[in-house]
């Protein structure tokens, strides 16, 4: 009796933790994320033209999906309770994705410096940048994922450690002028 106890409690751990690492497909916590995209910001030679006095950051959800909505709310919660963002006042709005051109068309109507790509669009991140290419913004995905199919920055976890993904084609379609020091440090993609 006593051992199926214990095993009804592992099953029950096993179980937990497959949801939990279901829902836990973005490998760096939202609260480095933000901190790193302050300082990648500073990192873009165009990012002070683009922002202004302040820069505006556009973080989309997938509509319907809870994941990529709460990933969004924690990531602008981060985002918005940092002093600046690449040396800037910032403003952060959560906006959802609803396709690629009306992403883009926020983006350029609302004049966004950077557009932060939440949880769950990684299947879109590749339709996005060919929406975005020959826009003036700085765009981010939760994962290395979604650098790997076209924004200019995502993330990923490389032994334990954070790790910075680079796309430099998509750097280039989107006027994101990212410094040499700067390119040291991460994984280049896109090359």
């Amino acid at each position: 009796m006593k051992r199926a106890r214990l095993v009804l409690v592992a099953v029950g751990l096993a179980i937990g933790l497959t949801v939990s690492v279901a829902l836990a497909d973005v490998p760096v916590p939202a609260r480095l994320q933000a901190q790193l995209i302050a300082k990648i910001a500073a990192f873009d030679r165009n990012f002070p033209d683009r922002a202004g006095s302040n820069a505006l950051i556009l973080v989309a959800f997938k509509p319907g999906d809870s994941d990529s909505s709460q990933f969004a709310q924690q990531i602008a919660g981060e985002l918005g309770s940092l002093a600046d963002v690449g040396g800037l006042a910032k403003t952060v709005d959560v906006i959802p994705f609803n396709g690629p051109v009306a992403l883009a068309a926020a983006i350029r109507d609302r004049k966004a410096a950077i557009v932060y790509l939440s949880a769950d669009l990684d299947h879109d991140a590749a339709a996005i940048a060919a929406a975005l290419a020959g826009s003036d913004v700085l765009s981010v995905g939760a994962t290395g994922a979604f650098a790997e199919a076209g924004t200019v920055i995502g993330f990923d976890l490389v032994d334990g450690k954070p790790k910075i993904v680079a796309n430099l084609a998509a750097a280039r379609a989107q006027h994101v002028s990212l410094k040499a020091e700067f390119l040291r440090l991460t994984r280049v993609v896109g090359g």
